[in-house]
C-alpha cells in the first residue's frame, strides 16, 4: 500500500484532532472546498459541501444528540487502502446518547486528496439503521441537506 506522506500525516492528524474534539486541527485536514457524502436515510444524509457548511451544519446536528463527555470517536482506526489520491479508512465510534443509551457504530470512510495534501471529498458509509433507531428516533427523517450523496 503506498500512500503519499502529507496524505498519512493529514490522516493522522485527521483521527487525532477528532479523537481529541480539537475542531481546529480538524478543520485544517480540509480543502475549504470539501465535500462529505454521507449514506443513508438519516437527517444527517446527503451531500454536505464546504468545511463552513460541514461545521456549522452537519456537525452540530450529529453531535447534539450525544453527551459530550461520551463520545470517543475514533476508538481505533486502520488504514485499509491507499493510493497516490484516496485512502480508505475503517474506525471505531463509541458514545452515549443525550437519554444514556449506547451508540456504538463502525465508519468506513473514503477520503481523496487535493494537491496539497489536503482532504477534498469524503464519502462517509456505517449502520443508518442503528443512527436511526439509536439517534433520530424521535426526528423527522428527511435529510436536512437537499443535494444528494454523490460518487
Amino acid at each position: 500500500m503506498s500512500i503519499p506522506k502529507e496524505h498519512q500525516k493529514t490522516l493522522e492528524n485527521y483521527y487525532a484532532a477528532l479523537k481529541s474534539v480539537d475542531m481546529e486541527a480538524w478543520m485544517k485536514c480540509h480543502s475549504p472546498d470539501v465535500a462529505y457524502n454521507v449514506h443513508g436515510a438519516t437527517p444527517v444524509s446527503g451531500r454536505w459541501e464546504g468545511i463552513d457548511c460541514v461545521v456549522q451544519d452537519l456537525l452540530p446536528r450529529l453531535f447534539s444528540l450525544l453527551e459530550p463527555s461520551s463520545a470517543n470517536i475514533p476508538v481505533r482506526w486502520q488504514l485499509m487502502l491507499a493510493d497516490e489520491r484516496r485512502s480508505a479508512v475503517i474506525f471505531d465510534g463509541e458514545s452515549k446518547t443525550l437519554s444514556g443509551e449506547d451508540y456504538n457504530n463502525r465508519y468506513l470512510q473514503l477520503h481523496q486528496f487535493d494537491d496539497n495534501g489536503l482532504i477534498e471529498e469524503v464519502w462517509e458509509f456505517f449502520d443508518s439503521d442503528l443512527a436511526t433507531t439509536v439517534l433520530f428516533s424521535d426526528d423527522e427523517q428527511q435529510p436536512m441537506s437537499s443535494k444528494p450523496f454523490r460518487y
